[in-house]
């Protein structure tokens, strides 16, 4: 089994798992930190995922969400795992919601080489391997040509109160420059979004790699391109991403946003 099909048969197993709860009404959550909660589906989730990967890859490294320490292992082979992006959401009982999956390996720069996000709700299955393009339940995908005044531009506010008011903040500054903005709750489900075709652009200051790694590949692959929310090169430890269909669409949504970023 190739890393890229282990990574979209783990994801439809994790997903399966989400949607058994979700549909269940047996979602119980708790807090962790400042208004941001964990419900027992993100654990189980990347308990079976993370469990999966020592058996088919014992030799990897792990980065998840909810076992998170403050350090980035750097190894040759790093899964970057996110259970459930979308926790607020689930808990909501909104449907969107996912899990992410990717392999970054450090000859390609700590970059993402091969990564799957589906959404159990809606089925969506989106997949890409370095160089050989992105593609949603195995179909090819491609970024809209729109220019961003005719697109839907895409942001998940964040749980942190600065880069709160900085997001909207750069909304303002937007506002004219384009058609309209959306927020589903979920960075991987909107970077994809791009990536479909169905965004011009997205961004979130708050964003962790692992919202991220597997959705940046599928941008990439898909034609778009992505960045910190400062329009630095992306990397495993920014803090907040930034994508588009097209670079100067991309500029604009960082030359908007990052100015008023505190940190």
């Amino acid at each position: 089994m190739t890393e890229l099909e282990f990574a979209k048969k783990t994801c439809l197993q994790a997903g399966r798992l989400l949607k058994q709860t979700f549909a269940s009404g047996g979602v119980r959550a708790s807090p962790k930190g400042r208004n941001d909660i964990v419900t027992q589906a993100d654990k189980a989730s990347q308990e079976m995922i993370f469990n999966a990967i020592r058996k088919q890859f014992p030799g990897d490294a792990l980065l998840g969400e909810e076992s998170f320490n403050g350090n980035i292992p750097r190894h040759e082979r790093l899964w970057v795992v996110d259970p459930l992006d979308g926790t607020v959401n689930y808990e909501a009982g909104l449907p969107f919601y996912c899990t992410s999956i990717a392999l970054v390996n450090s000859t390609a720069g700590y970059r993402p080489i091969a990564g799957a996000v589906y959404e159990p709700a809606s089925g969506e299955l989106y997949h890409a391997e370095k160089g050989k393009g992105a593609f949603l339940n195995n179909k090819p995908i491609h970024i809209s040509q729109r220019p961003l005044r005719e697109g839907l531009v895409s942001i998940t506010m964040s749980k942190d109160r600065e880069n709160m008011l900085a997001s909207t903040q750069a909304m303002r500054e937007l506002h004219s420059k384009v058609r309209r903005f959306r927020s589903l709750g979920s960075i991987a489900i909107e970077s994809c979004g791009v990536a479909s075709g169905r965004f011009a652009a997205m961004f979130n200051p708050g964003g962790k790699p692992w919202d991220s790694a597997a959705a940046n590949l599928i941008i990439s692959e898909a034609g778009g391109c992505y960045s910190d929310c400062r329009g630095e090169p992306w990397t495993l430890e920014s803090t907040g991403i930034a994508a588009a269909n097209a670079q100067e669409n991309l500029k604009a949504i960082t030359n908007a946003i990052g100015k008023h970023l505190k940190h």
